[in-house]
């Protein structure tokens, strides 16, 4: 027979077993919330008291009313509406009055698991938000303490934070004064945040945000209805295929059509002419970028921040999450193979003719109009996309970074100026890729002219980017990004070391220190890339070599890949670093290297001889994804951020809890990056190759519902009697199809501006 239940187990089950429909806070007696007053009394930290805890308050405010007024006369009369505020929900609290104890109860505590870093304390913040009466509102505030204010730290937090509740009249100013007396004037309090608790209004960058999103999604309505009345007025969707409107305003409008530029985008058909592997290789480096991302970013908002430390430690396995930053270098080198593999072939089919003007405005266009929007959003109308204890600030710290300088990333010079530019952080990649694209024509023309003067500039490049890292770290004694993340996981490094993001770097600084962003650091991959592309080119798609010769390509790049991925665990393991000459030589030749394990990775499966890997990279699944990296790129980041500062409570950082936070961003980033494709990116790309088409289009007759009907219908058909492919159109041999990058048509003079993403 079990003992009688005691009357502080009752009530807390009437507590936790009520559900919310059937306990209507509003109603419950006086004695019931005597009762469970009571009750918290009893479960509560010493520090947290209710009775003590009002009395605290009170002298708080008595002694800021004590003080001379001329020591805050900056905020005299909102101090004094303040504490008059305070004093009414202190007397509501004991007088039970449901909001003013949700008010305090929303105060945060000093929790367990110190020693882990879990020194965030953010008390409750929707609790507080939500305590309201006819004439007050609560007002999160959280409180700095330290030797240093370090709002977003890159790891193990060194100032402590403690979350308050205040009267919505309360100020910042204000409720910091008050808190100064609240703590007994002490002197490690260096910041009070309060978020506001009403939207701000809209801005001039909010305005126009919303006004390009409703422009563009105006567009992309009117160009699906019209293209879904001219499929209705036809037969079958094959001649919506095959013929196309002249009047040039229907035209333009269908370029924004959800289900033309959806079927292009999900098409998963295996088109001739395309390059193996490609699209595969594309979507693991995107999923390799949102895994790292996910780990790193989380490391701002963590409560047991020690356990990362443990986890690299523990796990050789991490190696392949802190070392994300090669795929980056995986797409420079995608990006430098189809330049030059479509640069050589259309100036081999041109004669050495290429209107560079063009092609730099064609990339430009093919690019920028998703970066500005994706940049428009994060400036104008990110911050209205969610609430929460850090998000405000992340938020406004987003915008911020841009509201001065987004110019430069349109320019692509954001890696540039200024020195330190932290607008869309992730941009640094696209400005690098731009300027290397803008670069390839003079090896481009340098190789047609001469093979062996185009092979010797692409390689003096690619030595002169090598010696300029290894100097660079040498004498800046830099030390390889897995080290350095493994030491921001160190607590004791935390303390004695800073390691926060610099807000302000001298250009000297810059080019000393920066061998991340820098292209002079960078384009040694994308000239491999180059030099693949016109390899591929010159051979015709086809190197053939033994099967032994195979064989040990594949076990030499695999196990040099690995090598490069996971060698430097024992110094990660050990939280120790490599000496100077050591560290030289890995950052020297990391990139490179992994470039060439690329190299065969590319070129055994273009020849035949990648086996079960040529085939599952070139797995048709794969196709629609890959046209959406360059947009989900774009957006991952926003989304990684949003999650994590929305939350309640820090994250806690564990394997499982990374792994499904790391697929619903990869779902999210897809899934956004889709929209934004089918809105803008897909959209500009039609406009472009209606601007520029690639030939000039067959004379044509209009009919009557709009559609062009051409005077002459050839009959086509594959001479496949011949060793090369060849196409017999009424009776005249041509060449072979056109090339096709990412399963989808690209006609040759469009095909420059292609991207790795």
């Amino acid at each position: 027979m079990s003992a009688p239940k005691t009357e502080r187990e009752i009530i807390l089950e009437n507590i936790l077993y009520k559900t919310n429909s059937e306990l209507n806070y509003e109603d419950l007696s006086k004695d019931r919330l005597l009762k469970v007053r009571s009750f918290l009394k009893e479960t509560e930290s010493p520090g947290r008291d209710f009775d003590q805890f009002l009395e605290a308050l009170k002298r708080a405010t008595i002694a800021v009313q004590s003080k001379a007024i001329r020591k805050y006369e900056r905020a005299t009369e909102n101090l004094n509406q303040c504490m008059q505020a305070i004093d009414l929900v202190t007397e509501d609290a004991q007088n039970l009055q449901l909001y003013a104890l949700k008010m305090f109860d929303s105060w945060a505590v000093p929790e367990s698991g110190i020693l882990e870093g879990n020194v965030r304390w953010t008390g409750h913040f929707k609790e507080c938000r939500t305590a309201i009466n006819q004439t007050i509102q609560g007002r999160w505030c959280i409180s700095y303490f330290g030797f240093r204010y370090e709002p977003m730290p890159q790891g193990y937090p060194i100032d402590i934070t403690l979350a308050s509740c205040f009267p919505d009249i309360c100020s910042e100013e204000s409720i910091q004064i008050i808190l100064e007396q609240f703590y007994n004037e002490s002197p490690f309090l260096q910041h009070v945040m309060c978020p506001p608790t009403k939207r701000e209004p809209l801005t001039a960058a909010s305005i126009t945000g919303i006004a390009f999103a409703a422009f563009f999604l105006y567009l992309v309505a009117m160009g699906t209805a019209i293209d879904v009345v001219l499929r209705a007025k036809k037969k079958s969707v094959s001649d919506v295929a095959e013929e196309k409107p002249t009047a040039i305003g229907v035209q333009i409008m269908l370029c924004f059509s959800v289900v033309s530029n959806g079927e292009k985008i999900l098409d998963m058909t295996k088109r001739p002419g395309t390059i193996p592997s490609l699209d595969g290789i594309r979507v693991f480096s995107m999923t390799w970028v949102v895994l790292g991302h996910s780990y790193t970013l989380s490391i701002m908002v963590l409560d047991n921040t020690s356990e990362v430390g443990r986890l690299i430690k523990s796990n050789a396995a991490m190696m392949s999450i802190i070392s994300g930053h090669y795929s980056v270098d995986t797409f420079f080198f995608l990006s430098g193979l189809l330049v030059a593999y479509l640069g050589i072939k259309h100036l081999n089919k041109t004669k050495g003719k290429i209107n560079v003007p063009l092609m730099y405005l064609q990339r430009y266009l093919r690019l920028t109009p998703a970066y500005a929007f994706a940049i428009l959003f994060s400036v104008g109308l990110y911050r209205y996309c969610g609430s929460g204890p850090y998000w405000t600030e992340v938020a406004d710290r987003v915008r911020d970074q841009c509201i001065n300088v987004w110019w430069t990333n349109l320019l692509y010079i954001n890696n540039f100026y200024p020195a330190i530019n932290y607008c869309y952080g992730i941009g640094w990649y696209l400005a690098n890729d731009m300027q290397f694209y803008i670069l390839s024509p003079i090896f481009l023309f340098a190789f047609y002219r001469s093979k062996i003067a185009g092979s010797l500039m692409i390689g003096f490049v690619c030595i002169g980017s090598m010696l300029t890292t290894g100097l660079l770290t040498y004498f800046g004694e830099l030390q390889p990004i897995p080290i350095v993340f493994s030491l921001q996981s160190s607590v004791f490094y935390r303390f004695f070391i800073n390691t926060s993001v610099p807000m302000e770097l001298s250009y000297s600084d810059k080019f000393q220190l920066d061998t991340y962003s820098t292209p002079w650091c960078r384009i040694c991959v994308y000239m491999i890339g180059m030099a693949t592309g016109l390899l591929i080119y010159e051979r015709k798609g086809k190197i053939k070599m033994h099967w032994a010769v195979a064989l040990i390509g594949w076990i030499s790049a695999g196990a040099v890949a690995c090598a490069i991925v996971y060698s430097l665990f024992p110094q990660v393991r050990d939280f120790e670093t490599l000496s100077p000459n050591l560290s030289t030589f890995f950052e020297t030749f990391a990139r490179p290297v992994w470039a060439l394990c690329l190299v065969w990775l590319t070129v055994a499966c273009i020849s035949g001889y990648g086996g079960p890997i040529a085939t599952f990279l070139d797995w048709s699944v794969f196709k629609p994804l890959s046209r959406l990296t360059y947009s989900a790129y774009l957006t991952h980041f926003l989304i990684l951020t949003w999650y994590m500062t929305i939350q309640e409570k820090p994250f806690h950082i564990s394997n499982v809890n990374v792994v499904y936070y790391f697929f619903g961003t990869l779902f999210l980033a897809f899934g956004s990056g889709f929209v934004l494709s089918i809105c803008i990116e897909w959209p500009m790309m039609g406009l472009v190759k209606l601007a520029f088409p690639g030939a000039k289009p067959k004379p044509v007759k209009q009919t009557s519902n709009g559609y062009s009907q051409p005077e002459e219908k050839p009959v086509v058909k594959t001479d496949i009697a011949k060793s090369k492919p060849e196409i017999v159109i009424n009776g005249n041999r041509i060449k072979k199809p056109e090339l096709h990058i990412n399963g989808g048509f690209v006609p040759e003079k469009q095909a420059l501006d292609q991207t790795a993403l």
